[in-house]
């Protein structure tokens, strides 16, 4: 069978001991696991004494599915685990952890994968390799959170389907890599509020960003980001469009918590697309809605609302 490999890595600025022991305290995996904080609701079921090999968790939700993982083996600067999935189809994978030590309190964590897949399925391992490792690097940031803070700022809530309106904006549509996306949201929306200020136009409600294309492959991402205004001035105003967007029926997921864990928001809202067999809309991949300002807001307490447009 066609196999495949992949490994995800980040620092921690705490001691081993502190991540190894998120790890091997699997009471502790709802805290920061890439899944279940898709599906906070979804049955957990604990075996075997803390930290021993022999010991883990099963799962078993509607949208993430069902297994289990066990602790095999455990060294201090390495554990192996079998993870064995039931749901939505039987696969087995051998996930190891390793530690290395940066100093007195500050440590690497790599998370590694090796699995296969039927031979009839070999085509599937590209997208599998690029959404396990998105979930990785999810999961990473939030053991990362957890181990220097002891809390993690994320916390996704399915508020319903109801309809996004139409509204006026002064915005731009910019395609950029993801690693760029944060500094332009700040160069642009800084920029935009100062030219609604100076130009009498009225700011309509909270800075939004429109994705029209994720392109996960090759790194291509195009968007609009905008910010809803009262008045509509005849001219383009600097380098900004005015335009309308659309009225959208949505499915709508609230994260609570720091826009770098924004990821999660995502996942889930595509886990519920895919599990309620919808459609989404082919004008609009996702517009998030940044309720609150980071500059006068904790950042545990910042509101995005996360809108996917659907068809029907």
């Amino acid at each position: 069978m066609p196999k495949y490999d992949l490994k995800r890595s980040t620092q921690i600025d705490a001691p081993i001991e502190t991540a190894r022991a998120l790890i091997t305290d699997f009471r502790r995996w709802p805290d920061w696991s890439p899944w279940t904080v898709q599906e906070p609701e979804c049955q957990l079921a604990y075996f075997g004494d803390t930290a021993a090999v022999g010991s883990g968790y099963s799962w078993n939700g509607e949208r993430i599915g069902s297994g289990k993982i066990t602790l095999v083996d455990a060294t201090d600067g390495r554990l192996d685990c079998d993870l064995q999935f039931v749901k939505p189809f039987k696969s087995q994978a051998d996930v190891r952890f390793e530690f290395e030590s940066l100093g007195e309190s500050r440590c690497k964590v790599t998370w590694h994968m090796h699995s296969s897949m039927p031979f009839f399925l070999f085509f599937m391992i590209p997208n599998i390799k690029r959404y396990v490792g998105m979930d990785y690097e999810r999961g990473l940031r939030m053991l990362k959170e957890l181990a220097e803070t002891d809390s993690v700022a994320s916390r996704v809530d399915f508020k319903g389907e109801q309809t996004l309106p139409e509204l006026t904006y002064l915005g731009v549509e910019v395609e950029l890599l993801m690693s760029d996306i944060p500094a332009a949201m700040e160069t642009h929306y800084t920029a935009m509020a100062a030219l609604i200020d100076a130009e009498k136009l009225g700011i309509a409600g909270q800075p939004f960003c429109d994705y029209r294309l994720a392109d996960l492959k090759n790194d291509r991402h195009r968007m609009l980001i905008g910010i809803p205004i009262e008045d509509t001035p005849r001219r383009e105003v600097a380098t900004y469009q005015v335009g309308t967007r659309a009225a959208f029926h949505c499915a709508r997921f609230d994260h609570t918590g720091a826009y770098e864990h924004l990821g999660n928001s995502w996942a889930t809202a595509m886990g519920w697309v895919r599990h309620h067999k919808r459609k989404p809309h082919k004008a609009s991949v996702g517009i998030e809605i940044y309720v609150n300002d980071p500059a006068h807001t904790p950042r545990h307490e910042l509101l995005t609302e996360l809108y996917i447009p659907l068809r029907g």
